[in-house]
């Protein structure tokens, strides 16, 4: 979102996982959410089982749980990537990621310092936002499921920042290292660092515009604080 000092915030809004899916699985939930929500931009790791979910999307693909048919999206950063895609009208949207040392430093210490300087603003907890959630319209009659659905991207949300914290990092050639503790994982931090790294390539391309609508608004968010545990 833009600033008025001619930058931007980046609102974490909405966090979801899958569990034990095939690459094919995978690849046609990013096109259903890709066209569904009118994406500009899909970051993709491309590394070990991503590659499979990447040759998955650009061929167009016909989704047999809402009866579209979708458009084939295609690297726009990686012309080996690119030239994996034989489809002639693929959306060019795809930034493919093949993290190495220098780039997993780089995305890192990019995301510690988005988050320590307040450009990065997180949902709040689920535990602050119970009573809002209860106030949704026709909350009363959903059933669990649908109201546990509701919380799920504030519970994610908690999930990503108790991985930050949990990281251990070391330096290792001058270059940041992260890693997960004994038992735990990185996910969401990795999804989170790379699409980071990312907004902010594309902040350098573009000014921000001073009439904008702004969604986020309308959720219940944890204000940006200029603080990081991110290698801390």
């Amino acid at each position: 979102i833009p600033t008025n000092n001619n930058s931007y915030t980046s609102n974490i809004v909405y966090i979801e996982t899958f569990e034990g899916l095939k690459t094919d699985e995978l690849g046609i939930i990013i096109m259903r959410y890709f066209y569904k929500y009118k994406w500009t931009d899909l970051v993709l790791d491309c590394q070990g089982n991503g590659l499979g979910v990447y040759d998955f999307i650009p061929r167009e693909q016909y989704d047999t749980a809402t009866g579209e048919t979708y458009q084939a999206l295609c690297s726009c950063n990686d012309d080996n990537m690119a030239s994996r895609c034989t489809a002639k009208n693929a959306n060019k949207v795809v930034w493919t990621i093949k993290a190495n040392a220098d780039f997993n430093s780089t995305a890192a210490t990019t995301l510690r310092a988005g988050i320590k300087n307040g450009n990065i603003n997180f949902l709040a907890s689920e535990f602050d936002i119970e009573d809002n959630i209860k106030k949704t319209s026709g909350y009363a009659k959903m059933s669990a499921s649908e109201q546990a659905r509701l919380k799920l991207p504030y519970v994610q949300t908690s999930l990503l920042i108790n991985e930050m914290i949990n990281l251990e990092h070391e330096i290792v050639n001058n270059k940041v290292k992260l890693k997960e503790r004994p038992g735990m994982r990185k996910d969401r931090f990795s999804s989170l660092e790379y699409n980071y790294y990312i907004t902010q390539q594309l902040a350098l391309k573009i000014k921000p515009k001073q009439d904008f609508g702004n969604l986020v608004q309308q959720l219940t968010i944890r204000p940006a604080r200029r603080r990081s545990s991110i290698g801390d």
